[in-house]
């Protein structure tokens, strides 16, 4: 909250998708929206997500003739390849690269999942699971590490329904006279940065209603120990869960120093968006009551006035008097061109300070096979930076 990262989250998301005029009063200004942010970010996410991505182990400082090792690194390889797929990878490092750009960040928490089933001949109880975890959902000991690996302590909260809540506790064996006790969360204890995850619910069963898991996890000696909890009921008691480093991938988009959570770049960019919106909306305006000419009418000369297409409007003139004396059209100011060539300039400079340059928008034209080739490096270059980060992740 002292970081704003909630409200940002929340205007970046709306932003994102076209939600851009929310809560602001436009008076007679219609809310027009050139939603160039949304674009921008759309094609820097997507390019960053270009390469198809894989994972393949080797047999490092190990003799890579014996083969008992190769045969050991085909195995693990064919079992990534499976699991990649069966986790949806690349689903979820598309949904992890989007996290970061409106929010500054993305998580993934991994875990065994003692329900999941797999083989075919050969049944097997259990295999690893991964979840997304929003930016607002995780929560460090200190702000200023940026690196997880050194947190004395994190935890993630988890929105369930009080329902789903009372039936993953009931798994967990916790007894019934306890799992009576979990309740919905309080109204002025409900943080959580998006829109369509407000509790608006007016139901009167608590068991529809949201409330918060959290799984609290901490180092000490070196090993990492798990507990979960609600407000008032402990679903499993701390435990040391073998592992000498937290569950936790972080893919962090835009970095800043001392600073664990990032920045998401459309923060700095939703008043260039805000700009451009006004700017349009006035064009529209001014289109909509200056662009017809206006008449004026002697009134002297004419009883009434019909501007409907191929109405016959009598006028009494004296003769060899001219009709602009009793009817005439007035051209109104037209707007300046400035008004367009700001407009344009501010989508123009946000894109290119984004990364997202003409050669990245495929608007380039090359005229042989080299300026072809320099174009696709070009394009590419402002965005290597992201792309290691995702890579670093995903490793």
């Amino acid at each position: 909250t002292s970081n704003n990262l909630y409200d940002d989250a929340r205007l970046n998301e709306k932003y994102d998708i076209g939600i851009q005029w929310d809560g602001i009063k436009s008076k007679n200004l219609r809310k027009t929206v050139y939603n160039f942010i949304g674009f921008t970010n759309g094609i820097k996410n997507a390019s960053i997500l270009a390469n198809q991505l894989a994972m393949k182990r080797t047999a490092e400082d190990i003799d890579e003739d014996d083969p008992a090792v190769m045969e050991a690194v085909n195995v693990f390889n064919a079992a990534d390849k499976k699991n990649w797929e069966r986790l949806k990878m690349d689903a979820m490092n598309e949904q992890i690269v989007y996290d970061g750009s409106i929010q500054g960040s993305g998580y993934t928490y991994w875990f065994w999942d003692s329900e999941i089933r797999t083989g075919n001949s050969h049944i097997v109880q259990g295999d690893i699971n991964g979840q997304l975890v929003d930016m607002i959902d995780l929560y460090v000991a200190n702000p200023n590490q940026v690196d997880i690996q050194k947190q004395p302590w994190t935890k993630i909260t988890v929105d369930m329904t009080c329902g789903e809540l009372k039936e993953y506790a009931r798994k967990r064996g916790v007894p019934e006279s306890q799992i009576d006790e979990i309740m919905p969360d309080d109204a002025d204890t409900q943080y959580r940065a998006f829109d369509k995850t407000d509790d608006k619910s007016d139901s009167s069963n608590y068991d529809d209603q949201l409330s918060t898991l959290i799984i609290n996890l901490k180092k000490k000696d070196g090993r990492i120990y798990k507990s979960e909890t609600t407000k008032t009921v402990a679903i499993e008691p701390w435990k040391d869960i073998e592992m000498t480093r937290y569950p936790i991938a972080k893919y962090t988009h835009k970095p800043r120093k001392s600073f664990f959570y990032g920045e998401a770049e459309m923060t700095r960019y939703r008043e260039n968006q805000r700009v451009a919106n006004t700017q349009a909306a006035m064009r529209h305006m001014h289109a909509a009551l200056m662009a017809i000419p206006k008449v004026v009418v002697n009134e002297n000369l004419t009883s009434s006035f019909n501007n409907a297409i191929g109405s016959v409007n009598k006028v009494k003139l004296p003769p060899n008097t001219p009709l602009t004396n009793a009817i005439a059209y007035i051209q109104p100011a037209a707007m300046t061109l400035d008004v367009d060539k700001s407009l344009d300039d501010s989508i123009e400079r946000t894109q290119t300070l984004a990364g997202v340059n003409q050669n990245l928008q495929g608007a380039a034209r090359p005229e042989n096979a080299a300026a072809l080739m320099t174009q696709i490096k070009q394009a590419s270059v402002p965005l290597e930076t992201y792309k290691r980060r995702l890579y670093q992740y995903i490793e």
